[in-house]
């Protein structure tokens, strides 16, 4: 579930989480989304419904600051290749 949840691009509703979890692990699950997220819950936020979903709370929170980072990042590793171009394969191949 928090696999799922950290690849969703936003809240994402009860059933979506369950279709994608029985997609994952190729079975049913005869839980609710409530009991499957209980460990979970100091991290998810949301109640599943239409329009609101579940969405991992650390993420809601900072979602700003993560995205400048990555962005900061990123402008950092181009003023570097730009600097060195042959050093391309000295840099992270996430980037």
């Amino acid at each position: 579930m928090l696999g799922i949840l950290a690849f969703a691009h936003g809240p994402i509703e009860a059933r979506d989480l369950l279709d994608l979890r029985q997609l994952l692990l190729q079975s049913p699950s005869p839980l609710t989304t409530e009991t499957l997220l209980r460990p979970l819950r100091r991290f998810v936020i949301g109640d599943g419904s239409s329009g609101h979903g579940y969405v991992l709370s650390h993420l809601a929170a900072r979602a700003t600051d993560i995205r400048a980072c990555f962005v900061s990042w990123g402008k950092a590793i181009l003023t570097r290749l730009n600097g060195d171009p042959d050093h391309a394969s000295a840099q992270s191949e996430y980037a």
